[in-house]
């Protein structure tokens, strides 16, 4: 079994995703607030870059 998470991407994705929305969800557990500050740059980051494409955060926070 391959490890690789794009390894097996073609037999997942479809083919033609169009102009539909995509939504992601990430739960996610900290081991420590400096971890939490690390991923908020990242995050920060990721939006900076995919902003051009409509990219949105909808929700952070505790559940």
């Amino acid at each position: 079994m391959d490890l690789n998470p794009l390894a097996n991407l073609g037999e997942v994705q479809p083919e033609n995703l169009g102009a539909r929305p995509v939504v992601v969800l990430n739960l996610l557990k900290f081991k420590s607030p400096e971890s939490i500050s690390t991923y908020l740059t990242y995050v920060k980051g990721v939006l900076e870059q995919c902003s051009d494409s409509g990219a949105e955060l909808i929700y952070a926070g505790k559940l």
